[in-house]
């Protein structure tokens, strides 16, 4: 009788202590699943940022700009969507028998919610990446976009000519040698250029005075 207890004892302690084991690597395993899932959410935000950072970066004038923004709000929907699923309530736990391995895997559900938040915002990213498209007019402002615009290129158009006529009036002046001619075409070519340098200088000026427009802004 006493034989018979102890080896009930034991049976049940080994039980006990098997059941326990098994717990153990159970939790462990969803502990790790949860961890992934977790990171997958993260890594999907971080990614986000990313892009609407760069969809900021876009000049105004670019007319990718307008359907990269569209696109951007509809990813921060699925983004926010599958940021907000509590992965310790999105566990399929699968039983020996079923149709694939036994263990812990995330919900059909969480996976769904990653893939389409995924999707989207590949979508913003073939916008980034693909050519504008031809044809397309500049969206924005006639007076706060595209007058600076054109201003601005005019202004750096004037500051090479006049550079290259510098240059060129120097060269001409400095290989006339003995010509009166050549001398006399260097002078005058100097000297219109001066003038228009200055032009230019005034005119720079008095448009930097009366705007906000950023001319050492590159385009």
């Amino acid at each position: 009788m006493f034989k018979k207890i102890i080896t009930s004892v034991c049976l049940f302690t080994l039980m006990f202590g098997m059941t326990s084991v098994a717990f153990a690597i159970s939790q462990a395993e969803k502990d790790a699943v949860v961890d992934s899932m977790e990171s997958s959410q993260s890594e999907v935000v971080d990614t986000f940022s990313g892009l609407d950072k760069r969809v900021k970066d876009i000049n105004l004038n670019d007319p990718k700009k307008d359907d990269a923004n569209k696109q951007l709000k509809t990813a921060k929907n699925a983004v926010d969507e599958f940021d907000d699923y509590d992965a310790k309530s999105h566990l399929n736990i699968v039983e020996e028998g079923a149709d694939m391995p036994a263990g812990v895997y995330p919900s059909e559900s969480f996976l769904n919610a990653e893939s389409e938040a995924i999707d989207e915002m590949n979508k913003v990213n073939r916008i980034l990446i693909g050519p504008t498209k031809p044809g397309n007019v500049p969206s924005g402002d006639l007076m706060e976009d595209f007058l600076p615009q054109l201003i601005r290129q005019l202004f750096r158009f004037a500051w090479v000519v006049v550079l290259v006529a510098l240059v060129i009036s120097g060269v001409m002046f400095v290989t006339s040698f003995d010509n009166e001619e050549r001398i006399t075409k260097a002078k005058h070519m100097i000297y219109y250029t001066l003038i228009g340098f200055v032009a230019v200088t005034l005119a720079f000026a008095i448009v930097k005075a009366i705007t906000d427009i950023d001319f050492f802004r590159f385009i």
